[in-house]
């Protein structure tokens, strides 16, 4: 919200040129200020849904690859432009993705979906998963693992690999 100072700069084919500044153009019975009055977005987004196609993998027999899907509001700026939102996914020592893919809803509600794929040499255990949303005008949150298991989320990946030598 405010009030804003117009300024022209003008010129013609032939190279002419005038610069009006705010005072020039109010002298002249122009209008010198623009107001604009807007809802500020000032909240992060958030997080509605977390699901892991499989919550255990097992690449014993090779890769696999499981599909992350997300869902989040934005109560005004939204996310991304077109098919790309703002924000990465994380799974500690497996893969990541940034610029996450929107593959329905609207732009303050997208639903986000992806796949990883988890190597055939990767040692068994339980992974943490992280995430972070941005809106379009840079509002974030980070989710760690905790964060996720708070809020009711998936929270981690369990690996299991029976030809893996330690």
């Amino acid at each position: 919200d405010g009030a804003y100072e117009i300024q022209l700069f003008l010129y013609d084919l032939l190279g002419n040129s005038v610069f009006l500044q705010s005072p020039d153009l109010a002298a002249s019975g122009q209008p010198s200020s623009i107001t604009v009055i807007s809802d500020e977005d000032d909240e992060a987004p958030v997080l509605t849904g977390l699901t892991l196609s499989q919550s255990v993998v097992d690449v014993t027999n090779g890769p696999q690859t499981i599909t992350v899907t997300i869902d989040a509001t934005d109560n005004l700026a939204g996310f991304g432009s077109g098919s790309t939102g703002s924000g990465s996914f994380f799974i500690s020592g497996i893969g990541s993705r940034g610029s996450l893919p929107i593959v329905s809803g609207t732009a303050t509600a997208p639903t986000f979906a992806f796949d990883i794929t988890v190597a055939d040499t990767v040692a068994p255990g339980e992974y943490d998963l992280r995430l972070s949303l941005i809106d379009n005008v840079f509002n974030d949150v980070f989710l760690r693992a905790d964060d996720l298991d708070s809020l009711g989320f998936v929270s981690s990946l369990v690996v299991t690999n029976d030809d893996f030598m330690s």
